[in-house]
């Protein structure tokens, strides 16, 4: 039987903060430059774990949806941008079947 898949990281969200190692800020910048991002923007970070991904590119856009199955993983997500005054970010309790 498989377990599932948001089961599989229940409480896991602070060991990726811990132990994950994050993207490198040379991606945000690529990502950035290629896609014109000046601020005004929304973006989407589906599956977003604990932020790895939104937490580097919300000082690059107006808005950023974070969605993720796993309450943990948004916790986990949400205390980091209040710790770095990354208030654009909203943290929705969702996947891709529900959007």
């Amino acid at each position: 039987m498989t377990a599932d898949p948001p089961a599989l990281f229940a409480s896991a969200g602070e060991h990726y903060v811990r132990f994950r190692s994050w993207y490198p800020d040379e991606l945000f910048a690529l990502l950035a430059e290629r896609f014109g991002l000046d601020g005004t923007q929304t973006a989407m970070d589906l599956g977003c774990g604990p932020g790895m991904s939104a937490l580097p590119l919300a000082p690059r856009v107006a808005r950023l949806y974070a969605i993720d199955p796993e309450p943990g993983m948004l916790a986990a997500g949400a205390r980091l941008a209040e710790q770095r005054g990354a208030g654009n970010i909203e943290w929705i309790n969702s996947d891709s079947t529900q959007i």
